[in-house]
């Protein structure tokens, strides 16, 4: 009898999609699982059209609310000003994974000429996943290896708000994602972020003004901004997204459920009482 709200990262993991085994076992079993669902919670207007295309979810609601700040790995620690002369701290960090586009990052940064590389330091940090060594590959043969930090492991909430403090900006150069994690951790820190122009990503940073859109899979582009970025050394950018929201739209959503369960118990109740029956 509980009520069901299933909020969606995204439809399917792109690794177990392409396991034929697991995506015929998700695609058995899910109908069952949704058929118990009230209602859904998607992150974009691109998973609003995207996830029902995928399953079927009958005649739930369905909402989009963006996702909350990862405000608690956001500390103020070792930040630049304006007039820091040290290096541009560049960061990159999540899992390593084909459509991650890190080799992307990797290529921008190696077309550098030297004098232009050298006002920036680059961290990569993130464990690699599905056996995606290309990035691994392009940074140790990159002339430009030296000012590259490579972390490849599982790293802690602390070790991260660490990085993100000493960051100046942070660039995620995804192929593919309807919503991202890193990006709100960007987004909660105030600083700039390079991030490519795909779905859900659009639309999470429209009204953030620290946002430098590019193609995707287009390391010119991305080198490009890269050369922007220290122009905006110190700057921090006000986050358009809040617990706050989140919190004002899963009310409202759990009033409406709320709501739709109790009108369909009274019709079920008033089509259990007999009608045109006589009697003593």
């Amino acid at each position: 009898g509980a009520r069901i709200i299933l909020e969606w990262h995204e439809g399917q993991d792109t690794g177990e999609a392409a396991m034929p085994a697991a995506r015929r076992y998700v695609h058995a079993l899910m109908p069952r699982f949704l058929s118990l669902v009230d209602a859904h919670v998607v992150h974009s207007s691109f998973d609003l059209q995207a996830i029902p295309a995928a399953y079927s979810l009958r005649n739930a609601i369905v909402r989009v609310m963006p996702h909350g700040p990862y405000d608690h790995i956001v500390t103020s620690a070792g930040r630049a000003d304006a007039g820091d002369e040290s290096p541009f701290r560049l960061l990159y960090f999540g899992v390593i994974r084909p459509f991650k586009g890190v080799e992307d990052l990797v290529a921008a940064f190696r077309s550098l000429g030297r004098d232009q590389a050298s006002q920036f330091r680059l961290s990569v940090v993130g464990e690699t996943w599905e056996g995606w060594t290309i990035p691994d590959e392009a940074i140790a043969s990159s002339p430009h290896r030296d000012l590259i930090e490579r972390v490849d492991r599982y790293v802690s909430d602390e070790e991260l708000a660490a990085y993100v403090a000493r960051a100046d900006a942070i660039v995620l150069p995804y192929h593919r994602s309807s919503m991202s994690g890193p990006l709100h951790v960007a987004l909660a820190a105030g600083l700039p972020v390079v991030v490519t122009a795909v779905v859900g990503l659009v639309e999470a940073v429209q009204n953030y003004a620290g946002a430098v859109l590019v193609p995707p899979q287009d390391p010119a582009a991305l080198r490009d901004a890269l050369l922007e970025l220290p122009a905006r050394r110190g700057q921090r950018y006000a986050n358009p997204h809040s617990w706050q929201q989140t919190l004002d739209g899963y009310r409202a959503l759990i009033g409406e459920v709320c709501e739709m369960r109790g009108s369909r118990s009274r019709a079920t109740a008033s089509s259990l009482v007999p009608h045109g029956v006589g009697g003593s």
